[in-house]
């Protein structure tokens, strides 16, 4: 059985079936559906849609066979907000904030330390005059830990000064080597015939507290300038 091929329909005639079945829906059916929910909804929609020229010249057509007509734009936007059957698009927005952070705080602190190391140094404040009975408390090194005190006697001849005599609490007299005068200071030197060690002084003065300062210019466990009392 041949079927006969549908007869293509014209263009016009697609244009007008398209326009006129909204506006049966919209119109309740021509009336015959009254109060019909879908075509209230649907006159809002097109009430939106439509440009308002054509929307007024449509409801004056639909007035002319007492049909439903269009609602006004602004109570179809706010019907259409609050219908349930509305659809409502809300444009999605995305917001990037960049915020940066970057903090860069140098905290490199340099602090010096210096630390100063006192040492004994002779009062400003004295007499070239050598003259009295010292006493040398002194130990050689280390490896003799012996405490030799010896007593030193220098007296005056004329503008000069001497050393008379040197003794030891252990060794008794202590013969000196050599001495010299040159007007501000006493150089001697004298032997401990005990460790065979040779002790080389020089005299730089008298303070005020009445102590002989002296330089020990030879070996000894102890500092370079150091202060001798008299012997008592």
């Amino acid at each position: 059985m041949v079927h006969a091929a549908r007869k293509k329909r014209p263009l016009s005639h697609k244009l007008i079936i398209f326009f006129l079945t909204p506006i049966l829906i919209a119109t309740n059916l021509l009336g015959t559906v009254p109060d019909n929910p879908f075509s209230t909804g649907l006159r809002q929609y097109m009430a939106l849609m439509l440009p308002a020229e054509f929307a007024g010249w449509l409801n004056r057509e639909l007035m002319g066979f007492s049909l439903p007509t269009l609602p006004p734009v602004l109570a179809s936007a706010a019907n259409l907000s609050a219908s349930p059957s509305a659809v409502t698009l809300i444009p999605r927005t995305s917001t990037v904030t960049l915020t940066p952070t970057l903090t860069l705080t140098p905290t490199v602190t340099f602090t010096p330390t210096l630390t100063s190391t006192p040492t004994v140094t002779p009062t400003p404040t004295l007499t070239p005059n050598p003259a009295g009975i010292w006493l040398f408390s002194w130990q050689y090194n280390i490896q003799f830990n012996t405490i030799w005190k010896d007593t030193i006697e220098i007296t005056q001849r004329g503008n000069d000064f001497v050393v008379t005599s040197i003794s030891d609490n252990y060794l008794g007299d202590l013969p000196v080597i050599e001495q010299s005068w040159d007007g501000n200071s006493l150089d001697f030197t004298y032997r401990n015939w005990a460790t065979g060690a040779v002790v080389h002084i020089r005299t730089v003065g008298i303070d005020t507290q009445g102590q002989l300062w002296v330089n020990v210019l030879s070996e000894w466990v102890g500092l370079p300038t150091t202060s001798l009392p008299p012997a008592k």
